[in-house]
């Protein structure tokens, strides 16, 4: 039998009832009570996803927009367990910043996209009716605005239907929930009427299911206004006939590919992607969010796509899943996860040495990794092969690091997010065996330079690859060093190789070099020490107490603190330290090696307070090449703020 739009909804009544005990004197939302709002959200869409998930037939019947709007939302409330919020304004922006980068599926975007723009509305204002309509509205308008094609019957009707009442009850009654519940009352009719409109929805005789999620969120936060337990909404015993019915409605699919990825482009680039995606499929939203751009298609051509959308800017988390499977998984009740993982990204060169050879073999190709700081003209005009480390939080990649802007946002969010603790993955065996093979192809020799094996197993890795293909034209050197340590070993290679010396001669000037190499740096707080666990919390907490910078060498490969710190520590007094220790050895050092390093804008400042000491006492000009940004791969374990200086 056919599931009726008021059966489906009998179920949403019976586990959504709009009546409350009492409505008096609420005015105002707080920081504690928006948390729980968005909580109890997270905690009834979750329990309501195998429901939603049996009864989406829109855009594609592929049995996901539960399990997306879910995942959208449950990617940042789960972030609200570890963390302390000084003020409402810090939850706002860790809301709006996060749900746009944790969204999946169609579903989950346009939810993310009206949150964002909803918490966005809200900073520095006083949560109140009028505000929250015009925050309801700009979210409204915004989801809307992501959608290039907007259909009748969907997420945006619910969206209309409840900023448009909420707006007109706000002219009149102050009370959030009396003004809240009549919204949602309006918005429920709105829900059931979806069967009638959407052409999908009334071929299945279903309500949309996206529709019925984002009606579920907002009462989710009326729950979470009044603290009211989540009841389960699924559709259990009926789930089965559902399943059969539709199975029968499915039509073939007009794209096959679901198609994720954030970009970073300026917007004329973006307006010029924009008119090509319309050649590639439909259901094309794109979401700016707090500087990142975030493109959602279903396309025949993910890899076309992902090449024209490289032209356009950098790309970051892009993700291609066949619906199709997905749709059949779904019959089977065997859900194909969408969250990318590390190994999808691990496997893309970060850079790649590209100048044309004429067809022969390079003389030597280097492989290093990301952790490495090297300037631009160094990679840009030698063969430089730098697989990716990734830096991930909650076991899911963050955004595209390989540019300044995506980068800062990266430490400015170490620095306001308690709950933001990056990690670091290492480069695999089988990564390496995979470069290695493909590097054979196209270098008589070829030369890996890892990140130091007293911070990381790559190099343990490297051997082992090179151990399986038995070939005695990779060659391997631990480092023992990383950052512009590391760039500084890459340029010393090619300079032997101008010189006219083989390989062998350069790895004996290599171990020289790396006995002679000197890494300082100090951080800006110790607290992101202990997180990657380099110091004790107590160590860390009495460094916090009196605001102590120690100063920190990279020495046999390995972070040690030396004994020399700064107490009460400013921006003067460690740079003062870190040109001292350089002034004792200034004689002997070869200045045209020297690299100082930074982390983030604070860092940076540091960074020309050590430059133009450099130039007053030194007598030395500091080229731009040699200040280099730190590495995030390095950064996540040292934090922003931080500056290092590299000589030998």
């Amino acid at each position: 039998m056919h599931i009726k739009s008021s059966e489906q909804l009998s179920t949403l009544k019976e586990n959504t009832d709009l009546k409350v005990l009492d409505l008096s004197d609420f005015e105002n939302i707080d920081k504690a009570l928006f948390l729980n709002m968005f909580d109890l959200a997270g905690k009834s869409i979750e329990s309501s996803k195998n429901y939603l998930n049996t009864i989406n037939v829109f855009p594609v019947a592929d049995g996901d927009t539960g399990t997306n709007m879910s995942h959208t939302l449950k990617g940042v409330v789960v972030g609200f367990k570890n963390t302390k919020f000084k003020d409402l304004n810090q939850v706002l922006n860790y809301i709006s910043r996060n749900i746009v980068l944790k969204s999946q599926g169609n579903s989950g975007s346009l939810l993310a996209s009206f949150i964002s723009e909803f918490c966005n509305s809200l900073l520095n204002q006083t949560i109140n009716t009028t505000n929250l309509a015009k925050a309801l509205t700009n979210g409204y308008n915004s989801a809307k605005n992501t959608i290039q094609e907007p259909k009748k019957g969907t997420i945006l009707d619910i969206l209309e239907v409840f900023s448009q009442i909420f707006s007109e009850q706000s002219k009149t009654e102050t009370n959030i929930l009396k003004v809240w519940i009549k919204a949602l009352e309006e918005a429920k009719i709105s829900l059931e009427n979806t069967i009638n409109i959407l052409p999908e929805a009334k071929k299945a005789n279903v309500i949309d299911s996206g529709a019925a999620g984002m009606y579920i969120v907002l009462d989710g936060f009326r729950q979470g206004m009044l603290s009211q337990t989540i009841l389960t909404k699924a559709l259990d015993e009926s789930k089965t006939e559902i399943d059969d019915k539709l199975e029968n409605n499915f039509d073939d699919l007009d794209y096959t590919f679901c198609v994720e990825f954030i970009i970073d482009c300026d917007k004329e680039s973006l307006e010029s992607l924009k008119i090509k995606l319309f050649d590639f499929g439909d259901s094309i939203q794109i979401i700016p969010s707090n500087g990142i751009i975030k493109i959602h298609i279903h396309t025949n051509q993910p890899d076309e796509l992902k090449i024209i959308a490289k032209d356009h800017g950098h790309l970051a988390n892009f993700k291609s899943e066949d619906m199709g499977a997905m749709r059949n998984n779904w019959i089977k009740q065997k859900h194909k996860p969408l969250t990318q993982t590390i190994a999808e990204i691990e496997s893309e060169l970060v850079s790649s040495f590209t100048k044309s050879n004429d067809g022969k073999m390079l003389k030597l190709l280097i492989i290093t990794d990301s952790s490495a700081d090297i300037s631009k003209s160094l990679t840009d005009n030698n063969p430089i092969w730098s697989l990716n480390i990734p830096v991930f939080t909650d076991e899911i990649l963050s955004i595209d690091l390989n540019s300044s802007k995506k980068i800062n946002m990266f430490y400015e969010q170490m620095k306001s997010d308690v709950n933001f603790i990056p990690k670091t993955s290492q480069i695999t065996k089988v990564k390496y065996e995979q470069v290695f093979k493909e590097a054979l192809k196209v270098a008589e020799q070829v030369l890996v330079l890892p990140i130091s094996s007293g911070i990381s197993k790559a190099y343990e890795a490297a051997i082992k690859a090179k151990e399986i293909l038995n070939s005695d034209r990779i060659f391997i050197l631990d480092t023992q060093t990383s950052s512009a340590g590391l760039g500084l070993v890459i340029k010393h290679v090619f300079n032997k190789l101008e010189q006219g010396l083989d390989l062998d001669e350069i790895l004996n000037s290599l171990i020289h070099l790396r006995s002679k190499l000197k890494v300082y740096f100090m951080v800006e707080n110790v607290k992101y020490l202990e997180r990657g666990g380099r110091i004790s919390k107590g160590k860390s907490k009495l460094a916090q107490l009196f605001n102590i910078s120690p100063l920190l060498k990279l020495k046999d490969g390995a972070i040690q603190a030396q004994k020399s710190k700064v107490y009460f520590s400013n921006p003067t007094k460690i740079v003062n330290l870190l040109f001292s220790n350089l002034e004792k050895h200034h004689k002997n050092v070869n200045l045209k090696d020297l690299f100082i390093v930074y982390a983030a804008d604070s860092g940076f400042e540091k960074a020309k307070l050590l430059t133009e000491k450099i130039e007053a006492k030194l007598s030395f000009n500091i080229q731009p090449d040699q200040i280099l940004p730190l590495s995030p791969v390095i950064g996540a374990h040292v934090g922003p703020g931080s500056i290092g200086i590299i000589y030998h």
